[in-house]
């Protein structure tokens, strides 16, 4: 379950669903919800979460033991010689107006 894997994040990086709320700009209780499996993850909230954790958005659907997580915490990326690679940064584009 996505909330489950979210939870897992959260409490790996030693974060709350408070601050996954404040970076995503979800209400605490619309995180909660979704954590706790009430309500379904609507693509903006996966794709907000994601950008919040510095993950790619795949790995919040993979179990902790998923082949692609097993080298690294989530979010990790590692170079073709093993070493940590840079983050990667998504650039937002605001709506024209």
């Amino acid at each position: 379950m996505l909330g489950n894997r979210i939870a897992e994040i959260l409490e790996h990086q030693g974060r709350t669903m408070t601050w996954l709320a404040k970076r995503t700009g979800y209400s605490r209780w619309h995180v909660n919800r979704v954590v706790n499996g009430a309500e379904p993850p609507s693509p903006r909230f996966r794709a907000e979460c994601a950008r919040a954790l510095d993950i790619p958005e795949h790995l919040l659907f993979f179990e902790k033991d998923c082949p692609s997580n097993q080298d690294g915490q989530a979010g990790e990326r590692r170079t073709s010689d093993g070493t940590q690679a840079p983050a990667r940064r998504t650039v937002r584009r605001g709506a024209a107006g």
